[in-house]
């Protein structure tokens, strides 16, 4: 069922309760679950990890040393050697790129989780005929969901 359709499904004329409007986009996700999300051709793209650097680095290297292995046995022999070596080596082969990168991601998480246990149970009242408001009340459930699950974390973290 495509939005167009689940849209096509609602009456404008009645106003719907937000359980009616759950129950109706439940439906609407469980047909929809299998459709892969599409992705940007032109989004950037994240840069290498240290391993995958060091990986780069030296795979031919490896390829020279053990040059019987198949592919999946020279990789899981140079996952190996990265293991072995200390947190001091590893940092060594992460780029400024891949620094800022992480901080980045590390500052999103933190905002979205404390941003998630602030903001209360509030919901946003419903406007009648409003489109949009009715396709967003599946991310009303799961933001509901998720400040649910994430305010039980920071519960448990107070008891410890």
């Amino acid at each position: 069922m495509s939005a167009t359709d689940f849209i096509n499904t609602l009456n404008d004329d009645k106003q719907y309760s937000k359980k009616d409007l759950l129950e109706l986009v439940s439906k609407f996700d469980k047909k929809a679950k299998g459709k892969k999300r599409t992705k940007d051709p032109n989004a950037p793209k994240a840069p290498l990890n240290p391993y995958m650097n060091w990986s780069n680095t030296n795979r031919e290297e490896f390829k020279n040393k053990y040059p019987d292995l198949k592919l999946g046995e020279l990789s899981k022999k140079m996952g190996e050697a990265w293991r072995s070596f200390t947190k001091e080596q590893q940092t060594k082969w992460e780029t400024d790129e891949y620094k800022k990168y992480r901080e980045r991601n590390n500052n999103n998480k933190h905002q979205s989780s404390s941003s998630s246990t602030t903001s209360s149970s509030t919901e946003p009242t419903q406007k009648k005929n409003s489109v949009k408001d009715k396709t967003n009340s599946s991310s009303l459930k799961e933001e509901k969901t998720m400040t649910s699950s994430s305010e039980k974390k920071v519960k448990n973290k107070k008891k410890n």
